[in-house]
């Protein structure tokens, strides 16, 4: 049975700890930082920046258009 008596809502939301949260947002810089590396190691840093600037354009271009 999928909630009979609403006991999901009566329990408030988990939320996660900030320390968790923050852990992550540095784990992930870390992690973008050696990737980032890693192709600087082959050159590809360029492509990817010009990547970034494209997807950046293209993005701005639609949100324009939306609004």
């Amino acid at each position: 049975m999928a909630d009979p008596g609403g006991e999901a809502l009566k329990r408030p939301p988990r939320r996660t700890p900030p320390i968790v949260t923050g852990w992550r947002f540095v784990r992930a810089g870390l992690e973008a930082t050696a990737l980032v590396t890693a192709y600087e190691k082959h050159g590809a840093l360029a492509m990817i920046a010009k990547a970034l600037v494209v997807c950046g354009d293209s993005v701005v271009a639609f949100w324009q258009d939306r609004h």
